[in-house]
């Protein structure tokens, strides 16, 4: 089994994103242990394996428009990505992702009915997976408003964990899972489109507000006030998680939290001479400061600091092993 091929299929190098949105959620929780912890770790990783393998699988076998190829065949990008060129044969990967993320989810449901909503945790589960599901089987190519399935997907998924250890939602929780939806309502609408400019897809919404690319530069048009407009309330949310008996410490946190991200937002929204992989790296530092913001907010400090370098030494590490670069070479 050629391990590296099936972990860039699986995108492993965005692990810590999917793994931190179920652990952060957790063990925010008062029922709470380290075997659940290191459960949920696997889990998370696990997740994100088999179904950023999906999303691979289907983009690289369904056929989306008459008279076209798949969309992963058409993107000279994938060139090299192992579905791709063929290093993993297609009806071995629909074998091993379909029948693992079936397994996963099995699992998932006989844990919620331990956790301490199960009727809730359970509702999160079938949210993640359907709507999930939908995303990867075609809306994310044919739907200009694709963002919306995935991002309800991952709010699911992080609402199973969530009453994992939470009996109610609270107010908390309502500030957190919107700020989850939004941060995947921005990676999917502005960056998972911007990085797909040169192939002007009908799905891609920026270019449904009126961005376009000539010439290497990149005019947003109306797309750009989107994209600022959702980290802006994700920045205004951020600020509502931060915890009543604050230090100076959150307060520095997230002042550096949302200055990043505003600086980013304008690097990515704005109009700019475009360049794939300066993209590729920009979102992936995006990601990052808007995965990590909340976690203080959430959780001890220590156990924040853990998860944060745990987290960086994953996808700088992933990434070298996997692409040879600092950034997803996909």
């Amino acid at each position: 089994m050629n391990l590296k091929a099936w972990m860039q299929v699986g995108r492993a190098q965005t692990c810590p994103a999917t793994t931190l949105l179920l652990l952060v959620p957790y063990l925010a929780g008062g029922r709470v242990s380290l075997i659940g912890a290191l459960l949920m770790t696997v889990f998370g990783i696990l997740v994100h394996l088999f179904s950023f393998g999906q999303n691979s699988l289907l983009d690289t076998t369904v056929i989306h428009y008459r008279g076209r190829l798949p969309p992963d065949l058409e993107d000279p990008s994938k060139a090299h990505h192992p579905l791709v060129c063929g290093t993993i044969e297609l009806s071995k990967a629909h074998s091993v992702i379909n029948w693992g993320l079936a397994l996963l989810a099995t699992a998932a449901g006989i844990w919620s009915l331990f956790g301490a909503n199960p009727a809730l945790s359970m509702l999160g589960l079938i949210v993640w997976f359907i709507w999930g599901w939908g995303y990867n089987a075609g809306l994310s190519k044919v739907s200009a408003i694709a963002f919306l399935p995935i991002s309800i997907c991952f709010a699911g998924l992080t609402g199973w964990a969530w009453f994992l250890t939470h009996e109610t939602i609270g107010l908390a929780g309502v500030y957190y899972f919107a700020y989850v939806f939004l941060t995947i309502l921005f990676q999917i609408s502005v960056e998972g489109n911007l990085k797909e400019m040169a192939q002007a897809e009908r799905s891609n919404l920026l270019i449904a507000m009126g961005a376009r690319l000539r010439s290497g530069w990149f005019s947003p048009g109306w797309s750009a006030a989107w994209g600022v407009g959702i980290k802006a309330l994700s920045g205004f949310l951020l600020g509502r998680l931060v915890r009543v008996d604050f230090t100076i410490f959150d307060i520095l946190w997230g002042m550096l939290c949302i200055v990043s991200i505003g600086i980013l937002s304008g690097k990515l929204c704005l109009p700019h001479f475009y360049d794939r992989p300066r993209e590729l790296k920009l979102m992936s530092l995006m990601e990052i400061v808007s995965i990590y913001a909340p976690i203080p907010f959430m959780v001890d400090w220590r156990i924040a600091a853990i998860l944060m370098i745990a987290g960086a030494i994953w996808f700088i590490g992933a990434n070298k092993l996997l692409w040879g670069t600092s950034h997803p070479g996909v």
